[in-house]
């Protein structure tokens, strides 16, 4: 499964990643590139029929994953 994810950090991207793994990777360097880690969710998520799935429990689960591990680091 391919998604698209369209980062907005004051200058919007999109990236396309083919597999859960690539999509978790760039949600995390995402995040670990932000200085002000409270105002994360500056990414959108969409599946490979354009459905928005931001905020969907999977991609919920995935941030809170992410937010969670860096927090015990």
């Amino acid at each position: 499964m391919s998604y698209k994810i369209i980062f907005d950090n004051g200058k919007p991207y999109e990236i396309i990643v083919n597999s859960e793994a690539e999509l978790r990777k760039e949600l995390k360097d995402f995040y670990d590139s932000q200085e002000d880690k409270t105002d994360y969710f500056n990414a959108y998520v969409y599946d490979e029929n354009d459905n928005d799935i931001t905020e969907s429990q999977f991609i919920t689960e995935i941030i809170g994953n992410i937010i969670n591990t860096d927090d015990k680091n």
